[in-house]
């Protein structure tokens, strides 16, 4: 270490500086050019240091005599030099752990959680091997927390900050319906998983899986009641509507909720059942296919032919190469599962489009001769190719009301009546088909006949400007449908009473004598609760509620039927103009269907609770199953 001369100029080092040591200090010179390099100078007290092309000896002198400079440097200063140049990182910064609390740290365990619970990946994995060191190769500093930190608190707490979240959104929802049906895991431990759909203030449906918990014992009516009870304590709502499947045990257990809504009574706030739309459907569908003896000879035939080609590899090897000989799609045969006739549906198109290659390959020399009995016979291919068309229209009309994110409760009226006609039986039917459409159409006739339930479907049809025109019902009850629908607006200007006029602030002088001796400035509005709302409405020179809501449902049944617009696009453009009507909308229009929401937890539920992972605890299961659904959604 050398003296000071404090009448020379000091010069930053010349060209990019690494460390960033050289903020403070630099080197003696006449000129930019022209400096000496021998001794590095400090700028803060001008020692003089040698230097001999590295800076060990130079911080060493900043850690010692301007420790607090340093610090403050490392802290604000990182990454760049006075000059604003990137610095090298320290040993120090690739060595020391970082902590459990520190922003990456936080950062990385939650991408980990959203990993487990997204890709369904057992809590395990952070425990292997592989898995530490592909995140040591990542992040040196980072420590993996263990298997039960991530059960017992990570996912815990991500699951309760989601909670609150969807609890915020439903609070502002104007009204919510819930779905719910139940599974048996792999385990045999029965659950039962409630959904939640509402719409938002800006005309989109919302659905979130609230939970998903463990029912021992028996599903009765009374157990399944309680269970309900429970999920609208927790989440604190009070749902309008409940869409389930039409079992016996879950329809009594609604009704024991004692909130089922009289016949008689034209409102929309006390909650009602709704069947589901594609159990309907599955049931209408299940009671054709039963009807007919031939049509059961045909798909048993049909599951054989299939079982074969699944047996042997020798014939499912002919079959691939038949197929690409004839330019035929590369598809694998499908065998139905006997409950979902939507499987059997498949398993006829599939069969049909490779009946072609199926023939060939039965017929080629290297299989035996006896599989060749297995080849449908024309007639079967015939009734098989009748029942996709039958089929067809039925697995189209499911689709359309199990979508998530459009209307669906408008749709039931218009597909009901669609359905009713294409299963009419004509001339060209076959007599097996004329019996199978009979079975469907006698069925279908026995559902949705309650009369307060068909009166919110008329509604729900007329506030979807997609499907209001139709002839979704009869004259009559569209006619009671706009009946009721001014009626609705008419209650919800009554409830708001401010919408309906404007209000009016009497000014003057307060008298200052005994109240006794006060009279009414104008006795008759004293009197004015007497008078009927016509009448009131004349002497204050505004619309009656009834006048009111007339109008706008007038103008609004006046509008155009859309064609290549989303219904919910038209009201985020004029809600405005028809402030009621959307009101009723966000309500109805929000209403699922089916209960098909719920039943895509089974799938979900099945990749978390499989032959692995039979002992999850159930707890753990829910906390899964509802991050996996909902996570995404809520922290976007």
């Amino acid at each position: 270490m050398s003296g000071t001369d404090h009448t020379k100029h000091v010069f930053d080092f010349p060209g990019k500086a690494k460390s960033e040591v050289w903020n403070y200090f630099g080197f003696y010179g006449t000129d930019d050019r022209n400096i000496d390099k021998t001794y590095a100078v400090c700028k803060i007290c001008f020692t003089k240091i040698k230097y001999v092309g590295n800076t060990t000896n130079l911080k060493s002198h900043i850690n010692t005599s301007h420790p607090d400079k340093l610090s403050s440097s490392s802290s604000s200063c990182i990454g760049s030099n006075s000059s604003g140049t990137a610095k090298q990182r320290t040993i120090e910064q690739f060595t020391t752990k970082l902590g459990s609390n520190s922003p990456r740290a936080v950062n990385l365990t939650n991408a980990i959680a959203e990993h487990l619970f997204t890709d369904l990946r057992p809590l395990s994995m952070v425990d292997s091997v592989s898995f530490k060191k592909i995140l040591h190769i990542a992040e040196p500093r980072y420590e993996v927390p263990s298997r039960k930190v991530f059960s017992d608190k990570i996912l815990p707490r991500m699951y309760d900050s989601t909670k609150e979240t969807i609890k915020c959104e439903m609070s502002n929802a104007a009204s919510t319906s819930i779905t719910t049906d139940g599974w048996t895991s792999i385990s045999t431990h029965s659950y039962v998983t409630v959904t939640v759909q509402f719409m938002t203030d800006d005309f989109q449906i919302k659905n979130y899986v609230l939970q998903t918990r463990e029912l021992p014992g028996s599903h009765t009516a009374e157990h399944l009641n309680e269970a309900l009870k429970v999920c609208f304590r927790e989440w604190d709502i009070e749902p309008s509507f409940i869409v389930t499947d039409n079992a016996a045990n879950i329809v009594k257990a609604v009704n024991l909720l004692g909130l089922h809504t009289d016949s008689s009574e034209e409102s929309l706030s006390q909650f009602k059942h709704v069947p589901c739309m594609a159990h309907t459907l599955n049931l209408a569908v299940k009671s054709g296919l039963k009807s007919c003896k031939q049509v059961n000879v045909v798909l048993t035939r049909c599951r054989q032919l299939i079982a074969y080609f699944k047996r042997s590899p020798l014939a499912t090897n002919i079959l691939n190469e038949k197929q690409k000989m004839l330019n035929l799609p590369d598809h694998r045969l499908i065998i139905d599962v006997e409950t979902r006739w939507n499987s059997t549906f498949d398993m006829l198109e599939r069969i049909c489009e490779q009946t072609v290659a199926i023939h060939a390959s039965l017929n080629d020399p290297s299989l035996k001769k006896d599989c060749r009995n297995l080849v449908l016979e024309g007639t079967e291919y015939s009734l098989a190719e009748d029942l996709i068309k039958l089929l067809g229209v039925m697995k189209e009309a499911t689709l359309m009301v199990s979508s998530a994110t459009n209307p669906s409760i408008s749709l039931i009226l218009p597909i009901l009546t669609k359905l009713k006609i294409h299963l009419q039986p004509c001339d060209e039917d076959s007599t097996s088909i004329k019996t199978i459409k009979q079975s469907m159409l006698d069925n279908l006739n026995t559902r949705y006949q309650r009369p307060e339930l068909r009166q919110i479907f008329v509604v729900a049809s007329l506030l979807d400007l997609k499907y209001r025109n139709m002839r979704f019902a009869e004259l009559q009850e569209i006619e009671d449908g706009k009946h009721l629908l001014k009626k609705l607006v008419r209650d919800l200007i009554k409830d708001t009473p401010n919408s309906c006029a404007p209000v009016t602030t009497e000014t003057g002088d307060e008298d200052d004598g005994p109240t006794v001796s006060k009279r009414p400035k104008n006795e008759d509005s004293w009197l004015s609760e007497l008078l009927d709302e016509d009448e009131l409405a004349n002497d204050t020179g505004s619309m009656s509620p009834s006048t009111e809501a007339s109008k706008e449902v007038s103008n609004f049944l006046n509008e155009p039927r859309l064609k290549n617009q989303s219904s919910l696009d038209w009201y985020k453009l004029n809600g405005a103009r028809f402030p009621r009507i959307s009101v009723l909308a966000k309500k109805l229009l929000s209403v699922p269907a089916t209960s098909v929401p719920s039943e895509r937890v089974f799938s979900t539920a099945g990749f978390i609770v499989n032959k692995s992972r039979n002992c999850l605890l159930p707890e753990n299961v829910d906390r899964l199953i509802f991050l996996n659904k909902n996570y995404k959604s809520t922290s976007n």
